[in-house]
């Protein structure tokens, strides 16, 4: 194993802690696509994209949409990273609000 320098889909999935019917998910609509594809039609994945899948996991974790990681990862930039995280501050204080102001209104 040492020389071979694919995982298996199911080694990836207990190193990055992203399911494996995820990963299939992704590999569809061209989000994390394996690095090498097998006769037998297995998907194997290498060291250099653990780095994508971890940022897939943790931007997943903080509620972003698969549609905005998508486009994010197609020109990743410090920029557009920033921007993605503005977006999201404004929906979670969009979200505050709304929690603060409904009370007071089923109140009246």
């Amino acid at each position: 194993m040492k020389n071979n320098p694919y995982m298996t889909i199911s080694e990836f999935a207990k190193l990055t802690g992203i399911k494996r019917v995820n990963l299939i998910f992704y590999d569809k609509i061209g989000l994390l696509v394996p690095e090498h594809r097998g006769t037998n039609d297995y998907r194997y994945y290498t060291r250099r994209q653990l780095g994508s899948a971890y940022l897939i996991a943790s931007l997943r974790e903080l509620g972003i949409g698969i549609e905005e990681i998508k486009h994010y990862a197609s020109g990743r930039s410090p920029e557009q990273m920033i921007s993605l995280f503005q977006i999201k501050e404004e929906k979670i204080q969009a979200e505050i609000c709304l929690l603060y102001t409904y009370p007071s209104q089923r109140d009246s």
